[in-house]
């Protein structure tokens, strides 16, 4: 009966269909709001994990080495474990042992931003293709992480503690990896997750592992060497809280309120003075104070105004900046004292929340806070203190007035308000309109005024008609380029502009625009008919990639590509069909050419050619312009000639020429007999020649920037030694010492005398005949290459002398020399913080000197104790045995440890500085009274002790 009548009653009915009906509804709403949640999530993940979800514009550089010089100072000594050499753009790292052999840079880099740290490198030589070479991060001491490949296409993800290795990713094949090409690995760490690629392609992800340190470097396996292109550091971004887009420098509204002549409200006790606007609310009201400021909204543009709450008022009372006003209706974005902001706008009748009240600690509780609004494009960025905070569609405004709000009772302390137009990003072809260039050159190819390379010489063919220029190479493996020479002033902003496509040919090879190029090294990009393009340079015979063959949606496969080149600062800008394709670091030209090539067997036809200057406003006035290009000027310093002659006669069979060239446009190059020479930042340069017998003629070349060059020779007689049997005599001995003192360590105890003994070393030697290379307080870097640079410098030198007064230690039977940066915490780590003492054994060896002498007033008690002062005890140094020609000086016996001495030298450097000014004596005697000295002055506590293989007598002072 009830159910009879339930369904005789159509409203009940109604109402319970639709109850049932909306539940339905609800349960597929929350399914397809958890759907998007995870497709999302998914699509977020799947962009951070793409290697070109980042563009080269979305990176800041922390930094960059290409090894075309070894600025950097990478390891490139050689020694029984490794060996390292800069050549042409290439760092060759080796292991010359059974054990890794690791090289590292200490590279600061915040961990709590987002960053990518990339290398490039091949296999050059190894035994066993199982072995894995590596990049290396997050090190300190031994203790890094490791990302690496072996040649049989397997990876590996590990990092050693100090104690064990542990694999984040055991062995895994993988078909991104090249068997015998370069392998580019790149680490990215994006929020909490690190994402790991080998040539652009994705292998594996992880949860983020905190650093051991900022060492970053390589890591050849044992018996291996690398060749290495380049290693990148760089922090990356994806929003506009870190976006690259800034301020053109030119604020067209600028107050910085040292005057008040735009007529700020004064009242209420508001006023300006010395440079800042104090604005007060009253005790029932606000304040706001605005001036009007003509703004184009279509543009993009910045507001920013930084002030702070001086007194009065509740804290949780909002103090604005206010923007975008009519005569009611305003916008504010403002602060609170007790640290939320909040954006909001008023209608004329009612307050609304863009975005409400939040806490944020970029806000300042007590200080100034900058506020800073960005309009790009449809949308408005928001930040306090450089802290990107929120973001919105852009909002109309209601007015052009703009100014600031103090709130009730409170006293504001304004410091400036800036409004200015937005730069465009440099990836951003649109950045530069035709009004804003400068013309350099243009070729619409109408005619062949310019005399491009035309006719048929069997090996090429060029013809100029219909306003295209068409260039064509015959021959089966070379490539064939047209250029001119152009002068581009390179302080300067420029462009370089083709219009070009391939015409037959292989569609595999590329088609190549050129520039800042002499007769064999130059600066190219090219693309080819498969899609791809390479942007990079040819230096001393072989390509350098800054960006290796890429496919690109962005090229035309049957017809013409514009490709555009644009210096900017100094970085180099890449477009292809006005489509940002890459970045990279300028470079100084190597010579004026610009031009076209062809690769073998294809023809290729250019549409037109513009090169254009970007900074039309910095225009030069005529009589500014170089007319007369200068060439360099070049001052040989290193072997030193007979100025008049130009000749010298010597005794070695490899000798350093070294020198500066200077010219106001810059060095390009410099070569020496036509080898390039490592050329320094200063302009100083240097290379070692071996030399044949008889008369050697050296030429050393300069090249400027504009491809200007000058040379200059000397000629240097060598001939083979005679065996005399008279040893030369000490009057005529060439004498080299290396003095180091370490005083002030960072973290061990900082000593007392190391400094003075070196400084009175270095006096002492030169009034003794010796050239001294003096350094103090040096790390571990300096310390270094102050060695390998007394290593090079020794084979011109008869006599060499080492001298090093600061800690020392020894593990495992060995010696090392503690630097002022070393921070050993535990003893595996001695080896990678300190500088093996028998590197400059190893030096004096290779130099070939006649005598070698090393003295080491050195600590040697060990740094693992509590104490470090010289005259603690400790097991010191160890033994080592003199090669033949040597001797070895130790300020005590191996085992016991010397003193610092209470005066201004040293109880070991005091007594040596004072016996060897006497005459006449033989090292061997003068050390024996030395050791009488110290014996004497210490009370027995001790004995300098000396290992010797000379196998002639020395004397620091003889008479004639």
């Amino acid at each position: 009966m009830v159910f009879k009548y339930c369904y005789s009653n159509n409203l009940f009915f109604t109402l319970i269909q639709v109850y049932y009906i909306s539940r339905h509804i609800s349960l597929i709403m929350r399914s397809l709001k958890i759907y998007f949640f995870f497709f999302c999530l998914s699509f977020s993940v799947y962009g951070q994990s793409s290697y070109s979800y980042y563009s080269s514009s979305e990176k800041e550089t922390v930094f960059y080495d290409s090894f075309l010089n070894n600025n950097k100072y990478w390891s490139t000594s050689s020694s029984e474990r490794s060996s390292g050499n800069i050549i042409s753009g290439k760092y060759y790292w080796k292991s010359n042992t059974s054990s890794v052999a690791t090289t590292d840079k200490t590279i600061s880099i915040s961990t709590a931003k987002d960053f990518e740290i990339e290398g490039k490198f091949l296999v050059l030589e190894s035994k066993k293709k199982t072995v894995l070479h590596s990049l290396v991060w997050g090190g300190l001491g031994n203790k890094r992480y490791y990302f690496g490949y072996t040649q049989n296409g397997d990876f590996r993800i590990s990092y050693y503690d100090g104690t064990s290795y542990t694999a984040l990713k055991d062995w895994t094949n993988s078909t991104s990896i090249y068997s015998s090409s370069y392998n580019k690995l790149t680490v990215r760490k994006v929020r909490s997750k690190m994402y790991f690629f080998i040539n652009e392609k994705l292998v594996h992800t992880m949860p983020f592992k905190t650093f051991f340190g900022n060492k970053i470097g390589f890591q050849a396996a044992s018996s291996s060497e690398l060749k290495i292109d380049y290693l990148r550091v760089s922090y990356v971004k994806k929003s506009y809280n870190n976006t690259t887009i800034t301020s053109n420098g030119d604020a067209f509204f600028k107050e910085d309120f040292y005057s008040n002549s735009r007529n700020w409200s004064s009242r209420n006790d508001s006023y300006v003075s010395n440079g800042y606007y104090y604005l007060k609310g009253t005790s029932e009201s606000t304040h706001t104070s605005r001036k009007y400021i003509d703004i184009d909204t279509s543009k993009d543009f910045e507001i920013k105004g930084r002030f702070m709450r001086l007194s009065g008022g509740k804290t949780s009372n909002l103090q604005s900046l206010i923007w975008g006003a009519g005569s009611t209706k305003k916008n504010y974005f403002g602060f609170t004292a007790d640290g939320s902001y909040r954006i909001s706008y008023y209608d004329g009748s009612k307050y609304y929340a863009h975005k409400d009240w939040t806490k944020n600690s970029a806000v300042s509780k007590y200080g100034y806070n900058e506020m800073k609004i960005r309009k790009v494009k449809s949308r408005m960025y928001f930040y306090i203190n450089g802290t990107f905070v929120h973001s919105m569609p852009f909002k109309s405004f209601y007015g052009n007035y703009f100014g600031f709000q103090a709130s009730t009772a409170t006293k504001l302390k304004i410091d400036y308000l800036y409004v200015s137009y937005l730069a465009k990003s440099k990836t951003d072809y649109s950045a530069f309109a035709t009004k804003d260039k400068e013309y350099i050159f243009e070729d619409q190819f109408s005619n062949n005024n310019n005399s491009w390379s035309t006719g048929t010489s069997g090996k090429t063919y060029g013809r100029v008609s219909n306003g295209t220029y068409l260039w064509k190479s015959y021959q089966e493996k070379s490539s064939w380029t047209s250029h001119k020479n152009i002068y581009i002033d390179q302080k300067r902003d420029f462009e370089i502009e083709a219009r070009m496509k391939y015409v037959s040919g292989k569609k595999t090879s590329g088609i190549m625009l050129k520039w800042g190029s002499d007769s064999s090294e130059n600066y190219n990009i090219e693309f080819n008919g498969n899609g791809k393009y390479w942007i990079g340079s040819y230096v001393d015979g072989e390509y350098i990639a800054s960006k290796s063959w890429t496919a690109s949606s962005y090229i035309n496969k049957e017809t013409y590509n514009k490709l555009t080149v644009r210096k900017i600062g100094k970085k180099y800008y890449f477009f292809i069909n006005e489509k940002y394709l890459h970045a990279m670091d300028y470079r100084a030209f190597f010579g004026d050419k610009v031009g076209f090539t062809t690769p073998p067997q294809s023809s290729i036809e250019i549409d037109y050619l513009k090169i254009n200057y970007l900074d039309k406003n910095n225009k030069k006035k005529k009589e500014d312009v170089i007319v007369y290009n200068n060439p360099p000027e070049i001052k040989i310093t290193e072997p030193g000639v007979i100025a008049d002659r130009g000749f010298k006669i010597v005794k070695v069979k490899s000798i350093k020429v070294a020198g500066f060239a200077n010219d106001k446009d810059g060095i390009a190059k410099v070569t020496v007999n036509n080898q390039r020479a490592t050329l320094y930042t200063d302009g100083s340069f240097d290379r070692y020649v071996d030399l044949i017998n008889g008369d050697n003629k050296i030429t050393i070349t300069a090249t400027d920037t504009k491809g200007k060059s000058s040379t200059k020779s000397i000629t240097l007689n060598y001939n083979t030694p005679k065996i005399v049997k008279n040893v030369v005599t000490e009057k005529k001995q060439r004498r080299l010492a290396l003095v180091i003192g370490n005083s002030n360590y960072a973290y061990a105890s900082k000593l007392r005398n190391p400094v003075n003994d070196a400084n009175a070393m270095k006096t002492k030697l030169e009034g003794l005949g010796f050239t001294v290379l003096k350094f103090v307080n040096g790390d571990q870097n300096t310390i270094k290459r102050a060695i390998d640079e007394f290593g090079k410098q020794l084979k011109n030198y008869d006599i060499g002398l080492f001298f090093y007064a600061g800690h020392g230690v020894q593990v495992n039977g060995s010696n090392y020399l503690v630097p002022t940066d070393a921070k050993i915490e535990s003893e595996d780590e001695v080896e990678y913080d300190c500088v093996k003492a028998d590197r400059v054994l190893s030096k004096m060896k290779s130099a070939g000197t006649k005598t070698n002498l090393v003295v080491l007033d050195a600590c040697r008690n060990n740094p693992f104790e509590r104490s470090w002062s010289r005259s603690a005890s400790g097991n010191g140094l160890a033994f080592m045995n003199a090669p033949r020609g040597s001797l070895i000086a130790y300020a005590t016996a191996p085992g016991n440890t010397a003193s610092d001495g209470l005066g201004k030298n040293g109880t070991y450097t005091g007594a040596l500085l004072k016996e060897m000014d006497k005459e006449n004596i033989t090292i061997l005697e003068m050390f024996q009274n030395v050791r009488a000295q110290v014996i004497k002055v210490s009370k027995g506590k001790q004995t300098p002790w000396e290992s010797t293989s000379l196998t002639g007598n020395f004397f620091f002072k003889k008479t004639q």
